[in-house]
């Protein structure tokens, strides 16, 4: 029983590894696409584009690269998903355009959730929900453009 296992999951293995395709969770699949924040306290629009990141392909854990349009700046971060709905983020990068103070400190808080993501759910295929940790936690909504 145990020879057949291994030869089961070395084929298993060896047939992904052929296949070229990269295979991702269809609930995971769902995250990708342009999502605008809903949040009405913010004054503009803010966006999240994400978008499977190929060059590093699922295994346990998914790969995405996301970019934005916050209040002044825009922004890029490389998520990491699993289909139990745990998120982090990782490499965050923006410009520094300036503005009004209090566009400049909304956008910063912003910033800063994204930057503390432990959670996502899908609410539906239109809605989005990023949960994020720290001393001030909280959650991001989303709605999805596409």
């Amino acid at each position: 029983m145990k020879n057949c296992l291994i030869f089961f999951f070395t084929l298993l293995l060896l047939t992904q590894c052929r296949s070229g395709e990269t295979k991702i969770d269809p609930g995971m699949a769902r995250l990708i696409g342009n999502w605008t924040l809903t949040d009405a306290t913010s004054s503009g629009s803010v966006t999240l584009k994400i978008a499977l990141d190929a060059a590093n392909p699922p295994h346990d854990i998914t790969p995405f690269l996301a970019s934005g349009k916050g209040l002044l700046n825009e922004y890029s971060a490389r998520f990491y998903g699993s289909i139990d709905g745990k998120i982090s983020a990782d490499t965050f990068t923006n410009t520094e355009v300036n503005g009004a103070s209090e566009t400049v400190l909304a956008e910063k808080i912003y910033f800063s959730q994204l930057t503390r993501l432990v959670r996502y759910q899908l609410v539906s295929d239109n809605e989005l929900k990023l949960y994020y940790g720290g001393t001030q936690s909280g959650v991001l909504t989303f709605a999805k453009m596409n």
